[in-house]
């Protein structure tokens, strides 16, 4: 649980934290709020459902105050990425317990957590930054980058989402856990 309230902490709280503060400043610079979101809002990438749940909020929350901010002239975007290189994944610890009924799949739960296989590409810090500036100089409201971002869309827009339960329970193999013995 601690490392649920971490995540939530730092994604949704932080930020919220950081507007709070700033907003007297938004309000006076008619600014932007940017909110670094993740494909992970739409994208039940197994075996992340804090992360996944942070950057759902995360979009949630900015498309509300989107509209709760309108009135005083701040607009609010979300970059909704894929993944970027930033070695967050390579100093991630997560291990299964050894009581965990995810003990058959633990080699692919070891390689999801450090990103190693399943042909993850990230996207190069600079050019993130470089994309990021380039959609807020004419923003939209939300906006999808990297890699992945265009199949994440795709099925988000054409209602597709059920893709994803069979995508990551192959990838993941976790038709092997029906014949685990509760």
């Amino acid at each position: 649980m601690s490392e649920l309230h971490r995540i939530f902490d730092i994604n949704v709280f932080g930020t919220i934290r950081v507007i709070k503060a700033m907003s007297d400043l938004l309000i006076e610079s008619k600014g932007t709020i940017v909110n670094v979101g993740s494909l992970a809002a739409y994208s039940p990438y197994a075996f992340g459902a804090a992360y996944n749940g942070s950057k759902a909020a995360l979009l949630a929350m900015g498309n509300t105050l989107r509209i709760e901010l309108s009135p005083f002239n701040v607009k609010v975007m979300t970059v909704l990425s894929g993944p970027v290189e930033s070695g967050l994944m390579t100093r991630a610890t997560r291990v299964l317990p050894s009581s965990s009924l995810y003990l058959p799949v633990q080699a692919e739960f070891n390689s999801r957590m450090s990103h190693k296989e399943h042909g993850v590409k990230t996207l190069a810090r600079g050019q993130f930054a470089k994309d990021v500036y380039t959609k807020v100089a004419s923003p939209p409201m939300n906006f999808w980058i990297g890699p992945w971002s265009r199949v994440v869309w795709v099925l988000e827009t054409f209602g597709l989402q059920s893709v994803w339960a069979r995508i990551f329970t192959k990838t993941f193999r976790l038709d092997k856990l029906r014949r685990v013995k509760l």
